[in-house]
């Protein structure tokens, strides 16, 4: 499993509901070589329980973007809000799962 450093975390006025933003060197911290990936988006669990399977995933798109500033994760308000409006958040990636955990 790879993770980012913690990135900071900005709402995004007409970002789809379920898609993520980063910039294409983080995506790189994680493996990633595609610009767009069909993702399960978990967030609310512990790495422990994501590693074990838990939770129920939301179904989502991650793309990596050079207009995104590295070291940022950019996300629809909505979605942002229902993570707790976090400030920073530290993502793990296995297979196609993606875990946002909050870094503040």
């Amino acid at each position: 499993m790879k993770n980012t450093a913690a990135l900071t975390a900005l709402s995004h006025l007409g970002q789809a509901e379920n898609t993520i933003v980063i910039h294409p060197n983080d995506g790189f911290d994680l493996g990633l070589l595609t610009l767009r990936k069909n993702i399960k988006i978990y967030s609310h669990i512990t790495v422990k329980e994501f590693k074990e399977k838990g939770g129920t995933p939301t179904e989502g798109l991650l793309v990596l973007e050079n207009q995104c500033k590295l070291g940022t994760i950019e996300l629809n308000p909505s979605f942002w809000r229902k993570l707790g409006k976090p400030k920073n958040l530290q993502l793990f990636f296995k297979e196609d799962g993606l875990l946002l955990l909050t870094a503040d």
